[in-house]
């Protein structure tokens, strides 16, 4: 029998960021699709071989270019499994585009964007999800608009979902990563 085994392209992009922002923590990919809820286990071990682990569940969109070098980012609202410590929703656009071309395309690289959201601050955002013409009715859907710099500095802010567009930096990965290592018992390096 020949083995198969199948990744979703945003969980492999979720599992090499983790790896390489979190050294000696393992990334393992459950190979049941009966295990709901959770898409990666990240894995520490102390001095004496103890383990701790915390759980990831991945969502992924692709990006929608807009006008100003923005891009929009939809998904939709779904249940918040009690089994993920974490919550990483991750976009894919394109790499800048190439200004030899006359076609006025992009290269074939593409660019990520990661937010991460702890169990409890995704069920809160999930939650508070409205819609802008009545605030009191629950919206089913969510996005964010973002823009990276030629520096890399990344503007994003919560539009679908948000009676009022909001900043929402602190989700992202690189501002939420200490918490994540502290949950796996470990220091970044500088």
């Amino acid at each position: 029998m020949n083995p198969i085994f199948t990744l979703q392209v945003g969980e492999y992009f979720v599992a090499e960021e983790l790896r390489k922002r979190l050294k000696n923590v393992s990334v393992f990919v459950p190979t049941s699709p009966q295990e709901k809820g959770i898409d990666l286990l990240l894995c520490s071990f102390d001095a004496k071989g103890a383990a701790k682990t915390q759980t990831v569940q991945v969502k992924q969109s692709r990006a929608y270019e807009q006008e100003g070098g923005w891009h929009d980012l939809f998904f939709n609202a779904f249940p918040v499994s009690e089994r993920a410590d974490w919550f990483i929703l991750v976009g894919v656009y394109p790499a800048k585009k190439d200004a030899s071309k006359k076609d006025n395309s992009y290269n074939l690289e593409w660019e990520k964007i990661f937010l991460a959201f702890k169990n409890s601050e995704m069920k809160e955002f999930i939650e508070g999800l409205r819609q802008k013409k009545d605030p009191d009715a629950q919206e089913k859907h969510f996005g964010f608009k973002f823009r990276v710099s030629e520096k890399g500095e990344v503007q994003i802010f919560h539009t679908r979902g948000a009676v009022k567009e909001t900043k929402i930096d602190k989700h992202l990965l690189a501002n939420q990563i200490k918490i994540l290592a502290k949950g796996l018992n470990i220091a970044l390096e500088s």
